[in-house]
């Protein structure tokens, strides 16, 4: 396992820091070399989303000369109008990201291991550093590394940053709260149940807070299909389970986060109606329900508990193409996970896996299968939008 740690203040770091300072005028152009396309391709488009903006980056020639000039590291160098600037003369941002940068190759692509190694990375607030932009091409940056490399990469950012959280899946996000001297970890958790207290979803009329992708889908083509966006300003947010959700509405509720003369209304979904409706202290919030199940439990009920036929092969027909449906299925009841899959994720996960297959992402996947839910239940969703239409009257 190796860790690497950023600072410039720290460590060897500093030591070069003020190094550098000293023997500025002793460092002539035999001792720099070019550096690594991938060091100054990768710093240019996370910094400037191109190629080319560090295109004169230097390095000190090799270990040997560094120790020559007194130095703990090997440095590098920006040529810009014929001078030379340490990258410890540079912003914060870019001195940071050169290190981080060069580890990277060092570790990944200049030393190849087995395949499978596991590389670990800890990355403590990079927003410190960089501006939303690059921390959005820092993120990618990873991502490709992760989904490509021969080595099992993992990568963990502790932030306090909107951008870095809300760009990172809820099932990859783990909250971590000191509650009276315990620590408690939610995960999956929501981008907006996490920055709840950090960032304002400010100049909406209305707030809905749902709890996943699919109800956030389903209620905006309640909203739409119905025009009830006419006259107001709408936000409809995912934000966890429903124990999750009805903490966030309360503390939003209590902070007054949307200012006055704005509304928060929390939608649930079916299968908690008793759940939440017994949290008395939570009775006062403006809340209704779902007429359907989360994503996973409501495929897992039509496709495999109470086997809809018609249902199954119209989500069959169109959507699994290469491994049919009934494949799946024989597959899930074979698999021994039936007895402990209650809420229905290791179906939905394989059936995830085989539309991946023929190109078709998760996201895009529940936005099309809420246009089916929506017209296989309508008259469900019918008395669902007269409950939300009262509510935002």
């Amino acid at each position: 396992m190796v860790f690497f740690e950023g600072s410039i203040f720290y460590g060897t770091r500093f030591y070069d820091y003020a190094r550098i300072k000293q023997i500025s005028t002793q460092i002539e152009d035999s001792d720099l070399r070019p550096v690594d396309d991938f060091v100054k391709k990768t710093l240019s488009y996370i910094l400037h989303g191109d190629e080319i903006h560090y295109d004169t980056l230097l390095k000190i020639r090799n270990k040997d000369r560094a120790r020559e000039l007194g130095l703990e590291g090997i440095p590098y160098f920006f040529s810009k109008n014929e001078k030379i600037i340490s990258q410890f003369n540079m912003s914060s941002g870019e001195c940071m990201l050169i290190s981080l940068i060069d580890f990277v190759h060092n570790i990944i692509y200049r030393n190849p291991g087995q395949r499978g190694t596991k590389v670990l990375f800890l990355i403590d607030e990079v927003e410190l550093a960089l501006h939303p932009s690059a921390i959005d091409r820092l993120l990618d940056f990873f991502k490709h590394q992760i989904s490509t490399s021969q080595y099992e990469i993992v990568v963990y950012f502790s932030t306090h940053s909107s951008e870095v959280i809300q760009k990172i899946h809820p099932n990859k996000t783990y909250l971590l709260e000191n509650i009276n001297g315990t620590i408690e970890c939610t995960n999956p958790c929501y981008a907006n149940y996490a920055i709840r207290n950090l960032y304002v979803p400010n100049g909406f009329d209305f707030l809905i807070l749902v709890e996943d992708e699919l109800a956030k889908e389903l209620v905006w083509k309640t909203i739409r299909d119905n025009h009830i966006y006419q006259s107001r300003l709408i936000c409809v947010l995912p934000g966890g389970g429903w124990s999750q959700l009805l903490k966030l509405h309360m503390d939003m509720l209590t902070y007054n986060v949307l200012g006055v003369g704005k509304k928060i209304i929390s939608i649930y979904d079916a299968d908690v109606t008793n759940e939440v409706s017994q949290k008395v202290e939570y009775q006062h919030l403006p809340k209704c329900f779902l007429p359907v199940n989360s994503v996973e439990k409501y495929l897992r009920k039509k496709l495999y508990t109470n086997h809809d036929r018609v249902f199954s092969k119209k989500i069959g027909d169109k959507y699994f193409t290469q491994r049919p449906l009934p494949n799946i299925l024989q597959w899930y009841a074979n698999s021994g996970f039936v007895q402990i899959d209650k809420n229905g994720k290791k179906l939905y996960k394989e059936m995830i896996s085989c539309l991946k297959l023929i190109g078709l992402d998760e996201m895009s996947f529940i936005k099309m299968l809420c246009e089916d839910i929506s017209k296989y239940e309508a008259p469900a969703l019918d008395r669902f939008t007269r409950t939300l239409r009262g509510l935002i009257n």
